[in-house]
């Protein structure tokens, strides 16, 4: 759980002092990147490479 996870971050920055811990980085990034995805200028481009990729990982599809 959420509580767990931060109590886990803080004995880690407790025991690791030069370590720099965020709870949701992870998250945050996720959020940003799918906003940037949303643009025009951006989406259009992204759906070739993820076609493409997608096609190179799997020649059947």
């Amino acid at each position: 759980n959420a509580a767990a996870y931060v109590a886990a971050g803080r004995l880690l920055q407790e025991r690791h002092p030069s370590l720099f811990w965020t709870p949701c980085a992870a998250h945050c990034i996720d959020l940003l990147l799918e906003d940037i995805g949303k643009i025009d200028w951006v989406s259009e481009p992204l759906v070739r490479v993820l076609r493409l990729v997608d096609g190179e990982q799997n020649p059947m599809g």
